[in-house]
Parts: structure tokens; sequence; C-alpha cells
């Protein structure tokens, strides 16, 4: 990703004595309408579908085509986004709101040189400057640089003129001095504005679901148009048509169930306050922040099946999965019902390769950063892919797969997922202390209440808290967030309508 400018552009929320957007949300009803390419020709086909069937229904006096008018209202469903969605897409300033990068304005720091990874400080044993392990844990602000200028020191302070000293002690005590003071600021002008805890999104957290949106709407009409055309079957053919309504039932109750466990990250969410670094203790806690280096430990340099290509290669990943695979047409030989030997192609896409690696990062949020243990997480979702080919490289790698007998290879897939250095992450896990050789000494900006560098971040769950690491802001998972008749209410509908029409048939 690069560099972006650390002020807001015109127009934007500004987070020092700016006040918080109102975002009006209605208490019944909100309509809401697909926003992205995909989901508005998504939309307008689920439309064109549904109008079909009705037209075609009133045409023909036929109920059949009614169930091809809930299919289309059905997709129209499954493109209208959440109650919710377009009302944190107001908080963070407007826009749609992508779940795998930096939404809202000012970014955090993009540039490593503003991130206190390799500050130095003066060391009276050696008589050297020497990296201060504790510099990375620190929160972003004031950039001080210290320079020699003949037989004086020169401390370069952010925002200040340069003063000059005459011994390197003094300017290391000054430094000292400038990083403390800058950590007594308020610790709301500390965080990105893209933290939860940032007071722009005050009015979101407060705000309420509406009861019902239009995503629920659609999923009604579906319903009403399958009981219509239930209702509009003859009686004996509608009880021959039982099993096919218990098979009905059985769904609605399994989407109920899956309905509930791909919303429970949101629900969580909401209902876990996140937790600033600057004050963080042990115990569970929810965290937003950016991906920096948690060691001085170079990251690797790994090459994507091996292949020597330059753009092959990566370098800023802490975490990292490639999969090489193939899409296959397969001649099959089968017998048909009535005996005789038949010859069918069935295509399926095969993995033959995969590789994956992690390492531990360091969890920074503007007031400070906290190391995260990658490795002990069992949910990761890495969001988007990163990079992919479909041709192989130029320069050697593991040769491509090679079709068998009764194969063609009808397409090669490499495709790479992985948390960068300078992603957004969002990270529900167990807060403990650090155990390990790397435990660090002294408080941080030598403030006695800044221990943070001696905590992890590790994946245990606890009661309700389901310990996982995402790709992207909070923002990303709260966007699912919505009121119970939006998540339960269609799949509800679906098997009250179909027990009326069983019991009237019976």
């Amino acid at each position: 990703m690069a560099d972006t400018p650390d002020e807001p552009p015109a127009g934007d929320y500004n987070p020092v004595g700016g006040k918080p957007p109102e975002i009006p949300v209605p208490q019944y009803f909100r309509w809401c309408s697909p926003t992205t390419p995909f989901s508005i020709g998504f939309f307008v086909l689920g439309m064109c579908i549904l109008a079909y069937g009705l037209v075609s229904s009133l045409t023909n006096m036929n109920e059949g085509p009614l169930l091809l008018a809930a299919i289309g209202s059905l997709i129209g469903s499954l493109a209208t986004p959440g109650s919710m969605s377009g009302v944190i897409g107001k908080a963070a300033g407007g826009g749609e709101i992508d779940e795998d990068y930096w939404n809202v304005r000012p970014f955090p720091p993009m540039n490593h040189e503003d991130w206190h990874l390799d500050r130095l400080t003066w060391d009276e044993d050696s008589g050297d400057w020497l990296s201060n392990p504790l510099a990375r844990f620190e929160q972003d602000g004031p950039k001080v640089v210290v320079t020699k200028e003949g037989e004086e020191w020169v401390v370069n302070i952010e925002g200040k003129d340069p003063e000059r000293v005459a011994t390197a002690a003094e300017a290391d005590k000054l430094m000292r001095e400038e990083i403390k003071d800058a950590d007594s600021d308020n610790t709301q002008e500390l965080l990105f504005s893209e933290h939860p805890r940032h007071a722009r999104f005050r009015a979101m957290y407060n705000a309420t679901p509406p009861i019902m949106s239009s995503k629920f709407l659609w999923q009604a009409i579906s319903v009403l148009l399958v009981f219509s055309m239930w209702w509009g079957t003859p009686k004996e053919p509608r009880g021959e048509l039982i099993p096919v309504m218990i098979g009905i039932i059985v769904i609605g109750f399994i989407l109920i169930v899956v309905t509930h466990f791909l919303n429970r990250s949101a629900l969580e969410a909401w209902d876990t306050v996140s937790s600033i670094v600057k004050f963080l203790d042990a115990g569970h806690n929810e965290l937003v922040g950016q991906v920096r280096p948690a060691d001085f430990e170079p990251l690797d340099v790994f090459t994507v099946d091996d292949y020597r290509n330059k753009s092959w290669a990566f370098n800023d990943l802490v975490a990292w999965s490639w999969s090489y695979s193939v899409h296959l047409r397969i001649k099959e030989t089968y017998i048909d019902n009535e005996g005789k030997r038949q010859t069918r192609y069935v295509y399926r896409w095969r993995t033959i390769r995969s590789e994956s690696d992690a390492r531990k990062f360091l969890l920074h949020d503007g007031s400070g950063g906290v190391v995260v243990d990658l490795i002990s997480f069992e949910d990761i979702s890495w969001g988007s892919a990163l990079w992919s080919r479909n041709q192989p490289g130029s320069k050697p790698g593991n040769p491509p797969y090679r079709a068998g007998r009764n194969e063609k290879v009808m397409e090669h897939s490499w495709v790479l997922h992985g948390l960068k250095i300078g992603d957004p992450v969002y990270v529900m896990a167990r807060i403990k202390n650090r155990t390990d050789v790397d435990e660090l000494r002294g408080m941080v900006s030598e403030n006695a209440s800044r221990l943070h560098h001696n905590l992890v971040a590790v994946g245990e769950d606890a009661p309700r808290r389901h310990a996982m690491i995402s790709k992207g802001t909070e923002l990303g998972v709260l966007k699912a967030r919505s009121s119970g008749i939006d998540r339960f209410g269609g799949a509800t509908l679906l098997i009250m309508t179909t027990l009326i029409v069983m019991v009237m048939s019976l």
C-alpha cells in the first residue's frame, strides 16, 4: 500500500475537537439499497427474474412461475446490504467500507520511519548509541531525530525548532523528555481515526438497528410467493408434496442455525468494548490496530512455489498461505439406467501444492503496541487474495501439474493470501503476561502504568468470546449487524407458512 497523507482532506471529520456526525437511524424500518457495482447488477438480475415470474404467472394463469418469482425476490434480498451497513459508512465519512484496508482518514502512518522501530538510545556504559527495544511499543508521535554537527548534537523535534546540546547524553535526555511529554497527550488524539473508541463512532455504537429493513422485505415477498404457489395448487396434488414441504421446513431450521453462527462475530464485536493498548490489562480483549514488526528479526523472504521471478517473491508478510490448484476436465465412464456404458466429462478443481507460515507481530493502535502470537490462533480470516497468477513463472520453480490419463488441465491457479506489514487487523484474544526469553525490562516512555510491552495476545476462547484474527478493521466485522427479524425473520416465516399449508393439506 502506498504512503498516504496523515492529514484528512477537506470536508472530513476533524478528530481533534470535531463534532461526531449525527446518524439518524429509523426505529421501525430502513430502506437499504445495493451500493457496489456487483451488488447492483445482482439486484437488477433478481428484479428481472421476479418481474418475469409474476408476469408469466398472470399471463398463463399458472402458479408454477411463482417459484421463479420467489427466487428473484430472494436474490434481491441477498444483494441488499444490512440495515447498519450504511450507518457505519456515514460514521466513517461516507462511502463503502472495504473490509481489507483502511477506510477512515487520516490513515495511520504507513512509513516505517514513523514507527520508532529503530530509534536509538544513549548507553553510558558502552559510550555508544544502541537500539531501544521498547521504542516500537510507544505511541507514534512525536518524530525525534538526533544528529551530530561538529562538536554539538542537534535534536530535531517534529513541530518545533531544533535544539542543540553539548553531549550525546544530553541529547538522549532531551529526546526522552519530548516523547514522555507526548505520552501524556489525550488518548483520543493518539488513537487512529478508524479505532472504534474514536469519538466519531460514538453515535454509531449508540444506534440500535431498525426492527426490519428492505432486506427482510424481499425475503418476506419471496416466502409469500412460495405460499401463494402452494395455495394455488389443488388439494390432492398438494398432499403429494408433503415430503417436499417437510424438506423445506428442515432447510428453514438449517438457515436459522447457519445465520446464527455467521452473525456471531458481529454480535460479539458489538457486545465487546474495544480495548486501548495504552490501558491494556490481562483478560479477554478486543483489539484493532496496524500490523508492525514485533522484533528486530527481519521478515523472511519467500517465493510462491519456488519460482524465482521478482513478482513471485515477498518480504513484507507476517503470515502467508499460498496454494496451487488446477481446474481439470476428467473423462469418466459409467453405466446408465439401461445398463449401457456411457461417457461423460466432469469438471473439478484440485489442489496440487500449498504452503503457509506465520510469526508474531505487533498490533499498534496509535496509543501503543502489543505482541500478537499469531501461531496460537486457529480462526484467521485472510480477506481477499493479495496476489494471483494463472501462468507459471518464467524462471525455474516447481513444475506445473501434468494431466494424467483421461484428464485435461483447463486452468492453472496460484493464489496468495497474507497479512502484510501496515495492514489493518482486528483481534479477539486473551491477553496474558509474556513468559518467553524476549521479556523486556523497563516502562514504556518511563511511565509506570505502561507495561503492555510485556503482554501478549493469544488465541484462547472465553465464554461468549471466540478468539479470532481478521484482516481489516472492526468496521468490516460490524457491517453484518442487523435486527433479529432481519437475521431470522425470512427463515421463520418460511417455516410457519409451510406448516400452515401442510396442516390445510391433511
